[in-house]
């Protein structure tokens, strides 16, 4: 998969809303990364490279998951649930 180098406002807020904060940190941990750096690349803090976009994956993988189970689409669930 190819990635710009950075999430949008869009992905960032979906991910942030359909995931909690221990969910991301054991998927930082998991993939060799501290919860700091997900952060990061989430808010877009950081750049996606070649390093780490299994990282990313991996966390837009769970907020997937966690939407299906919550029966709505990222997208509607980002809308209901805004972060900035």
């Amino acid at each position: 998969m190819k990635f710009k180098s950075k999430l949008s406002n869009q992905m960032k807020d979906i991910i942030m809303s359909t995931t909690t904060k221990v969910e991301r940190r054991d998927v930082a941990e998991k993939n060799g990364y501290s919860e700091h750096t997900l952060e990061s690349i989430i808010r877009g803090q950081r750049n996606i490279n070649t390093n780490n976009e299994g990282l990313v994956l991996e966390v837009i993988r769970l907020s997937v998951a966690k939407a299906k189970i919550m029966e709505t689409s990222l997208l509607n669930y980002a809308s209901m649930y805004e972060i900035t």
